[in-house]
């Protein structure tokens, strides 16, 4: 008994050994082309049209989004979660004894109508502390996502620590229209508004 326990633990092991490094091998042929697209991009901002134009070699499939900042995708069969760049979706709890925020079904409802099933193109910008892609997501029209979930009101300007990046205003600007308009998260009044940055830091230990 102890001996096929053993050698189970050893095949499960060699098993997930063999995923991590397709995984690892995936995204690096994936990402190669990501960054190219990047460097490109900053070598080019006198034109910012060129922001937008598609990598051919860097299409991702959106299997679904988690919530309306992190989606998961698919490149060479194999399945990876990346983290729109510097945008923070209202939380969907995963508690029962903490409600979600506002809006945040909303959010992943409307992410998952503009890109879920779709091919999209990535511009890794960085990966977090969890090794996630940080991206821009950009759709099959060249329209930017992180931008429109901006415009809509259905996240806001990530809070915390973030590089500048060559679209930071546009940013800036999509967040000050929502905002003018009151969409989405901004139609809720100010003196209970709690941005998602805010909801993980206060309920991070209950």
């Amino acid at each position: 008994m102890k001996r096929r326990n053993k050698t189970k633990k050893r095949f499960n092991m060699r098993i997930r050994l063999l995923y991590s490094s397709l995984t690892f091998i995936a995204l690096l042929i994936g990402l190669y082309c990501v960054s190219l697209s990047y460097s490109q991009n900053r070598s080019s901002d006198s034109d910012s049209s060129n922001l937008d134009k598609p990598c051919s070699d860097a299409k991702f499939k959106v299997i679904s989004c988690h919530d309306g900042d992190t989606c998961k995708v698919e490149v060479l069969g194999v399945s990876l979660n990346v983290r729109l760049a510097d945008i923070d979706a209202p939380e969907l709890s995963r508690k029962k004894s903490i409600p979600s925020q506002p809006f945040s079904e909303s959010s992943t409802k409307k992410i998952n109508e503009l890109v879920g099933g779709k091919n999209v193109t990535l511009i890794q910008l960085t990966t977090d502390m969890y090794n996630r892609p940080i991206v821009e997501m950009i759709d099959e029209t060249g329209r930017n996502i992180n931008i429109t979930m901006l415009e809509l009101g259905l996240a806001e300007i990530y809070q915390g620590s973030r590089k500048a990046q060559p679209r930071s205003l546009e940013y800036v600007k999509a967040q000050a229209l929502a905002k003018k308009e009151k969409r989405g998260i901004w139609s809720l009044p100010v003196s209970s508004y709690q941005s998602p940055y805010e909801y993980r830091k206060a309920n991070s230990k209950k």
